[in-house]
């Protein structure tokens, strides 16, 4: 399993740069929505027909029901939230047409980021 910033820790980071006032506009929202987000969007669609069932048939609440069932469920975001993907396979921007820019720039972008801000990517990862 890879390893990530927990909520606390990425919550503290996100308060940190407000405190800074380097931006003239900045935004987010909770780390917590970040994570359903991302796994209702990059889930596959067989395994996560569950979760969303049960998400359906639950009152959810600001973030009890669904801390419930991520928890039930943390297997799918270790799989699709907290796994690194291969940049020679499909990318979740894969189906992103945009004239003058290809797949190729994207990832290159991708890759001067992630040197930028020193992480290290695993190079069975990288295309």
């Amino acid at each position: 399993m890879a390893t990530h910033a927990g909520d606390d820790v990425i919550n503290d980071r996100v308060k940190a740069l407000r405190e800074i006032h380097t931006y003239t506009g900045f935004s987010t929202y909770s780390a917590f929505d970040a994570k359903v987000q991302a796994l209702l969007s990059l889930g596959g669609d067989r395994d996560i027909s569950d979760l969303i069932f049960e998400a359906s048939l639950t009152s959810l609440d600001r973030g009890g029901s669904w801390r419930r069932l991520l928890r039930k469920y943390e297997g799918l975001l270790s799989r699709y939230v907290y796994s690194w993907k291969s940049l020679n396979s499909e990318l979740p921007w894969s189906h992103i047409r945009i004239p003058g820019i290809d797949e190729g720039n994207l990832k290159s972008m991708l890759l001067r980021y992630v040197k930028e801000v020193g992480i290290d990517l695993p190079t069975q990862h990288i295309g």
